[in-house]
């Protein structure tokens, strides 16, 4: 601690009374001064250290936590509550938890209307990282947030969040409200949430996403911990948007205007503070105390490796299989410590918690540590608690590899002197220690640093690659392509085809396949999938979507069903293979409807503005605004222009305004031009099925509208109901079910 802390804790720990006896009023009012001098000066951990002696005196606790500055307060809460809960505490440690951040998403939370003015609110993106940051997943979300693509951005923010980025989850929360989905941020919030503490940037965040969609109590409470934890003034742009958000709503939330602070450490304490005489010769201030909000991954990444696995060890006392463990097995992997592996899946039995993922991971860090008889039981165990194929049959197949050949010795993990040749089976009482692991010195970590530079080459990565296969690094070769794909496009492509011609490959394609599918992120499924027909092996890319469709969002199921037509095409079958798997669209316009028409029934277009156009499409823009300004069917022209430039998030409005413009055939053409290159939303999907019900084509307008109940999230509107009612019984066909609701559109 720094002097001012070692003589505030010195008098503190003078005053408090031996452990088991309760305070007396008289203690009580003499530690009141120095308890909140402490909590106004000393850095958290010391904080920290002096809160947990008072746990079993909650009055006076959140009377020292009450004058811990604001700003502050949801960090130290939050490893207090940490603290506590390893203790076993766990009543105190939930109550401080949930005051450390804006409240959570319940459950059953629903979208409604949004708030009035929550217009107002506009998230705050990120643009721009320190020149420390070496995070790939939080580069690549960068990098695509700069080229304009947000839903690129968002996308890449989320699968940061769920690899453990504390930055990431304010950045996917905000991009998912301006790509308006702000349920898709406030999920990711309710599940990644309690890893972190609050901040004001994530509040802020959170507030815009529940104003979004209609929560007006949530979206209170998170702009009021927003201006609790604020550091320093808001700009003129967001406190007119906060003000005006609250006037719009009849509420008044007091902004505080306080001068941006100091590290603890480095703010000049008061005369008056130190309950002890200083020293006669001052010593020289040491270096400012670390903040303890790293996270076990920030801590790894930071080199401490022992301090990331006994920090983790801990949290997993009381949450056994929490997402801590994965990365507990991962360091375990990367540095070859199966013995230590082995000992935390036996803590975890003994504990009655063990799940089929652990037994998984411990035979991945099995084969990393070339004991194929270790990797065998955890697979017939991780079998036994039913893990899928999908899990285990990549690493039986390596397993296969390494007992028919002599698999290499691992790479060290340091540069050190070369060590001797590992036993084929050493037995587990003695094992061989592996070297000090270097932080930086992990196989990949010159393309990692060539990435970063901008100078990786195709060449060299592809030698990389197949230097990684040929050293039994099939798996950590997979994985660093996986984490590369966002940042350098072509690295999927030449890491695939790589593999496919090496004798020892497939292994990378079986594990890039099922990480893939295990994010479920769908962009980089489709990806995925291009990219094993480019290997020359669109077999495989047919059957990672199938596998991928299992699990996807209705409203994903467009962007695979176009990946999968045109895999088809690469295998040399017919687009329509795989009938029956995915909806159907309308091939030809068919025959005439010749019976009466309803014109009050038939079926309307829906068209609307686009909250956010990214930078490089000024024809989305311009028709944004003469839509916004003169109406749909003045923008059509516009909207085609957008469509043409290949911006697929105009093709929906491009069919509605050609509809309502009397064009109906034009967006016929349209559709039929694109058809191969853009996949067909729910919006669109509804569209063109009015551009076919606008030239009486009613049985194509059907297939249409029912690939739209097949892939809309949402349900019908009352007047989309009637349309669909009027017209499947004109055409005395069924009407389609609404995936999204479970039953029928009327």
């Amino acid at each position: 601690p720094t002097p001012l802390a070692a003589s505030l804790v010195d008098g503190v720990e003078r005053l408090l009374p031996s452990r088991g006896r309760p305070l007396s009023p008289e203690e009580r009012t003499r530690l009141g001064e120095p308890l909140a001098n402490l909590a106004g000066s000393a850095p958290d951990r010391t904080i920290i250290d002096v809160a947990l002696r008072l746990a079993d005196d909650e009055p006076l606790l959140e009377a020292m936590l009450a004058a811990v500055p604001s700003p502050r307060q949801p960090g130290v809460l939050f490893h207090l509550a940490r603290n506590l809960s390893v203790r076993g505490n766990q009543a105190l440690s939930e109550r401080l938890s949930a005051r450390c951040r804006p409240p959570l998403p319940p459950w059953d939370l629903e979208p409604v209307d949004p708030l009035p003015g929550s217009q107002w609110l506009r998230p705050l993106l990120r643009y721009s990282l320190p020149a420390s940051v070496t995070d790939l997943d939080l580069i690549a979300a960068v990098s695509a947030a700069v080229s304009g693509d947000i839903d690129q951005a968002k996308a890449r923010f989320a699968i940061a969040t769920q690899n453990g980025t504390p930055l990431a989850l304010s950045m996917a929360i905000g991009y998912a409200v301006v790509t308006g989905v702000p349920m898709d941020g406030l999920g990711l919030y309710r599940e990644y949430g309690r890893r972190y503490h609050g901040s004001a940037g994530l509040a802020w965040n959170v507030a815009c996403a529940y104003a979004a969609v209609g929560h007006r109590k949530e979206a209170l409470e998170s702009l009021r911990f927003f201006a609790a934890t604020l550091r320093g003034v808001l700009d003129s742009a967001q406190r007119h948007g906060f003000e005006t958000f609250l006037l719009a709503i009849g509420e008044h939330i007091e902004l505080p205007n306080r001068p941006r602070m100091l590290p603890p450490a480095t703010r000049q304490p008061a005369a008056t503070l130190p309950l002890t005489p200083p020293s006669p010769s001052p010593s020289p201030t040491p270096p400012a105390e670390p903040a303890p909000a790293l996270t076990p991954k920030e801590q790894y990444q930071a080199g401490d490796v022992q301090g990331a696995i006994t920090r983790i060890r801990q949290i997993l006392r009381t949450a056994p299989n929490g997402p801590e463990m994965l990365l507990l097995m991962r360091i375990y992997r990367q540095h070859r410590l199966l013995d230590d592996a082995i000992r935390t899946v036996e803590e975890i039995r003994a504990a009655g918690t063990v799940s089929w993922r652990i037994h998984v991971e411990l035979a991945r860090i099995a084969l990393a540590a070339n004991r194929p008889d270790v990797a065998r039981d955890a697979l017939r165990t991780a079998e036994e608690l039913k893990a899928s194929a999908e899990w285990t049959r990549p690493l039986w197949r390596e397993l296969r590899t390494v007992t028919a050949e002599p698999r290499p010795a691992p790479v060290s993990a340091t540069p050190a002197a070369e060590s001797p040749a590992p036993t084929p089976s050493p037995a587990p009482s003695a094992p061989t220690a592996p070297p000090a692991p270097v932080p930086g010195t992990a196989p990949g970590h010159d393309v990692v640093q060539a990435v970063l530079r901008g100078q990786l080459q195709r060449g060299e990565w592809r030698q990389a690659v197949e230097t990684g296969i040929a050293a039994g690094e099939q798996i950590q070769i997979a994985d660093l392509t996986q984490r590369l794909m966002h940042l350098v496009p072509w690295a999927m492509d030449v890491a695939l085809t790589a593999a496919v011609e090496a004798e020892d490959g497939q292994p990378v394609v079986d594990r890039l396949t099922d990480t893939t599918l295990a994010l479920g992120d769908v962009r980089a499924i489709v990806q995925h999938a291009n990219a094993l027909c480019t290997a020359k092996i669109p077999e495989q890319a047919l059957h990672l979507l199938e596998r991928a469709k299992a699990d996807a969002q209705l409203a994903d199921i467009p962007k695979l069903a176009l990946a999968y037509r045109n895999s088809a095409r690469w295998a040399g079958l017919s687009p329509d293979h795989g009938h029956g798997l995915w909806p159907l669209l309308p091939a030809e316009p068919g025959e005439l409807f010749t019976g009466d028409l309803a014109p009050e029934l038939m079926p309307t277009p829906w068209v609307r503005t686009l909250p956010f156009v990214p930078a490089g499409s000024d024809a989305a823009r311009i028709a944004n605004q003469v839509t916004t300004e003169q109406g749909p069917v003045a923008g059509a022209e516009h909207w085609c222009a957008a469509v043409e430039d290949g911006y697929g998030v105009a093709l929906p409005n491009a069919l509605g305004s050609l509809v309502l413009a009397g064009r109906a055939a034009e967006a016929l053409a349209l559709h039929t031009r694109v058809r191969d290159t853009l996949y067909l939303t729910a919006p669109a999907a509804w569209n063109l099925g009015c551009a076919y019900a606008a030239e009486r084509y009613f049985t194509a307008a059907a297939v249409a509208f029912e690939y739209f109940a097949q892939v809309s999230p949402r349900g019908c509107t009352p007047a989309q109901s009637a349309s669909l009612a009027w017209l499947f019984r004109r055409l005395n066909r069924p009407a389609p079910m609404m995936l999204s609701s479970g039953g029928p559109p009327a």
